[in-house]
């Protein structure tokens, strides 16, 4: 007699053929999932024009895995602009009828494990309504960025009282969670401190990580060529990287995504910068290759995260620059696994002085550091933890 398989659902907004660090997480949860479990994804029908689209993506949607499109009505890809100038100043999310439409699906909770992916945090509001009566044998709630705790450190009093209200619903549903993961210390931080009732031992640690820990290295003489991967938004702090660009004329900048006009008007001055329309995930990796560095900055208010990006460096195999909160959970990585060069955004012309004068010889550490460590930090190791997680918890 043939025993069935566990059930693993998981609710994930984000998911291939978008082409974002959160799609590629869940994909990665199915990918690994779906060896042992009968794996099951609800994600809407509907995708907005405003997200980046990989159709290579899903190609790597195991067979096995069972998708099961949620029918939204989601607002026009105008109304979602509009939304995003505003976004820290209403409900967090513009398709209210995910949420709606969550807490009447019945469904997503018939599982022995369920993973639900944030954000948008409308996905818990959602399932705190559908798990009043019943839940699954395991509820893990997957946090890539903080909710409330990140809102109420904000300066804005508007957003503080707001918070208050959305922090109702998110106590609620993390008192309900038999797992919450968290993609830094500091975020865990976070939490035990802005909800002290919670049992910390059910907060964990899972990094973006590493996806493809075999990929080789394509050159690796210094060239001084670098990289920029990602979103253009100003919580990433890029006109620190654009000082960066000016004070060292030597080096040749790439930056890959989708540009805004007036990140274009910024850098007409420039000689030393290239820009690159949005690839798909494996023409990226291979221009990445090709580079000595991939840079990444944030502002200190973001000092909880590890941007994905910084996982993809490695997976490419080239060290990282970084200009960082120096108290920040990325600036510590860097520092501790020795994977690239890093400082705190007030200390950046110390940054430039170690990248004029760096030579081959301290490259080739830097190098070897950042190949030596993805293994530590691939994706793999992180669903071995969480497979021991369940398996704990079950």
């Amino acid at each position: 007699m043939k025993i069935p398989k566990p059930i693993m659902n998981i609710l994930a907004y984000n998911f291939p053929p978008v082409g974002l660090s959160g799609s590629l997480r869940n994909l990665f949860y199915a990918q690994y999932f779906s060896k042992k479990w009968e794996v099951k994804v609800f994600i809407p029908t509907r995708i907005s024009k405003l997200y980046r689209i990989d159709q290579s993506l899903v190609k790597k949607i195991p067979k096995s895995v069972k998708i099961t499109k949620i029918k939204t009505t989601a607002k026009s890809d105008i109304f979602n602009t509009i939304y995003a100038l505003f976004y820290t100043f209403s409900y967090p999310w513009p398709d209210l009828s995910w949420l709606k439409k969550i807490s009447q699906n019945k469904k997503i909770i018939d599982c022995d494990v369920l993973i639900v992916s944030t954000p948008p945090y409308s996905s818990l509001a959602g399932i705190a309504k559908l798990i009043i009566k019943h839940k699954p044998k395991q509820l893990i709630i997957d946090f890539r960025d903080p909710w409330t705790s990140l809102h109420i450190r904000k300066k804005s009093i508007l957003l503080k009282i707001l918070s208050f209200w959305w922090r109702k619903i998110e106590k609620k549903i993390i008192k309900k969670a038999d797992l919450i993961l968290v993609t830094s210390e500091i975020h865990k931080g976070w939490l035990i401190k802005d909800f002290p009732r919670i049992d910390k031992n059910k907060i964990q640690v899972i990094y973006n990580g590493i996806i493809n820990t075999a990929r080789k290295k394509i050159k690796k003489k210094l060239s001084k060529k670098v990289i920029y991967a990602g979103s253009f938004s100003t919580s990433q702090n890029l006109e620190i990287i654009l000082y960066l660009v000016k004070k060292l004329p030597e080096y040749y900048f790439y930056f890959v995504g989708e540009h805004p006009k007036h990140f274009k008007n910024k850098i007409k001055q420039f000689q030393n910068i290239k820009l690159v329309k949005y690839l798909t995930r494996e023409k990226l990796m291979k221009l990445q290759s090709e580079m000595d560095f991939g840079i990444a900055s944030l502002p200190n208010e973001f000092d909880y995260a590890i941007p994905a990006k910084i996982f993809e460096y490695l997976e490419a195999n080239i060290p990282i620059i970084g200009i960082l909160p120096p108290a920040g959970a990325a600036y510590s990585l860097i520092k501790k696994e020795k994977i690239g060069l890093v400082s705190a955004p007030e200390n950046i012309n110390s940054l430039i002085d170690d990248l004029t004068n760096l030579n081959q010889d301290q490259y080739n550490k830097l190098l070897k550091n950042a190949m030596g460590v993805k293994e530590k930090y691939s994706r793999e190791e992180q669903a071995k933890k969480l497979e021991k997680l369940i398996a704990k918890n079950l």
